[in-house]
C-alpha cells in the first residue's frame, strides 16, 4: 500500500525556508522542529533559489553569510551560462 504524502501549503513552505535563513538555525534543525525531511527542506530551498522566491538575508546578516550566499548564486549563474553556451553551440552546428 502506498503511503499518503503530506501536502504542505505554499505559506508553510515559505515560512520553513525563511526559518532556515534565520541566524543560528541549520536546515537540519528547522526540518526536525517542523517534522519534515531534511531532503524535502533542501529541495524547497533549491526551488526557491531557482524561481527567485528565496528570502533576502536579514539586515544583520554577517558579511560571511552574505558572501556564501553570493558565491552560491554566482555558481548557479555560471551553470546557467554554460548550459546556454552549449545550447547555442548545438543549434549553430545543426544543419537547417
Amino acid at each position: 500500500m502506498k503511503k499518503d504524502r503530506p501536502i504542505y501549503t505554499p505559506e508553510f513552505r515559505q515560512n520553513a525556508i525563511e526559518l532556515t535563513y534565520a541566524r543560528g538555525k541549520s536546515v537540519a534543525s528547522v526540518a526536525r522542529d517542523l517534522g519534515i525531511s531534511v531532503n524535502t527542506l533542501h529541495d524547497w530551498r533549491r526551488k526557491a533559489r531557482l524561481t527567485g522566491t528565496e528570502p533576502a538575508l536579514p539586515a544583520d546578516a554577517t558579511l560571511e553569510e552574505r558572501f556564501r550566499r553570493l558565491e552560491r548564486e554566482l555558481e548557479l549563474v555560471r551553470q546557467e551560462r554554460d548550459i546556454l553556451k552549449k545550447t547555442i553551440a548545438y543549434f549553430a552546428e545543426r544543419p537547417t
